[in-house]
C-alpha cells in the first residue's frame, strides 16, 4: 500500500543532503480517494455564482469533503474543476491525516496540486515551516525556505534547516 511518505523527506534531509533552491520532492502517495464527494459548506456567509458553479464562503468557514476538511475565513469552490482557493487562518486537514496551516492556499481536489505559500505541515512527529510550499501534484511538492523539526511553535529545541533539500 502506497501512502504519503514525508517522514522519507525528513530521513533524507537530516541526512544532510542539500541541493539548489526550489527542489522537487517525489514523495509517493495515493489517489485521493474522497475526490468526487459531495462538499458540506458551512460559513457565516454563503453565495454563489456562474449558475451556482463557483461558491463563496466567509465567516468561520468550514469545508468537508470526504475526510478532508478546511477552515478559513474566506473559500471559493470552483465546482467544475474542484479549484479550491482559501485564505484567512487556513487550516486544510488532507484525507490522510497531513495537516496544513498557512496565510492562504490554492488546491485542486482533484489533481492534489496545490499553493500553500508560508507554511506549516504536521506529519506525526515531525513539523515543516516554510516559504513556500507548493504541490506540483499530488505526489510532487516543492519547498523553499524550510525548517524541519519536532517543534510546533517558532523556537525550536532541535530543528535542521536549509534553503531547500532534496532525497
Amino acid at each position: 500500500m502506497a501512502r504519503f511518505r514525508i517522514v522519507m523527506l525528513a530521513f533524507a534531509w537530516m541526512a544532510g543532503w542539500v541541493a539548489a533552491r526550489g527542489a522537487v520532492f517525489d514523495v509517493g502517495g495515493d489517489d485521493n480517494p474522497d475526490a468526487g464527494l459531495p462538499y458540506d459548506i458551512r460559513a457565516e456567509k454563503l453565495g454563489s455564482a456562474r449558475g451556482g458553479n463557483l461558491l463563496t464562503a466567509e465567516g468561520n468557514v468550514y469545508i468537508r469533503q470526504g475526510r478532508q476538511v478546511i477552515t478559513a475565513g474566506y473559500v471559493e469552490v470552483n465546482r467544475e474543476t474542484d479549484e479550491l482557493y482559501a485564505r484567512d487562518r487556513v487550516v486544510f486537514v488532507r484525507w490522510d491525516g497531513t495537516v496544513w496551516k498557512g496565510p492562504e492556499l490554492r488546491y485542486n481536489f482533484k489533481t492534489g496540486a496545490g499553493d500553500f505559500g508560508k507554511f506549516l505541515l504536521y506529519r506525526d512527529p515531525y513539523y515543516l515551516h516554510g516559504a513556500g510550499f507548493t504541490m506540483v501534484s499530488r505526489d510532487r511538492i516543492e519547498i523553499r525556505d524550510v525548517v524541519l523539526t519536532t517543534c510546533e511553535g517558532d523556537v525550536f529545541a532541535s530543528s535542521k534547516s536549509s534553503p531547500s533539500a532534496r532525497p
